[in-house]
């Protein structure tokens, strides 16, 4: 293999642990949304963020 490809195979793969963790962070959030009222504010602020962002 070339340095080339090495470099291309390890983009694939960090974008692979990026979808990981953010997999394990929607997880984390949900089950705080879900049993606690900090939970909800939080995904309440995310979700209003998201509004904003996609809105303009």
């Amino acid at each position: 293999m070339t340095a080339h490809a090495t470099a291309h195979a390890d983009e694939g793969q960090t974008s692979f642990e990026y979808l990981g963790i953010a997999v394990v962070i929607a997880v984390i959030i949900g089950v705080l949304a879900s049993t606690t009222s900090i939970g909800q504010a939080v995904l309440n602020g995310i979700l209003n963020e998201i509004t904003k962002i996609t809105s303009h």
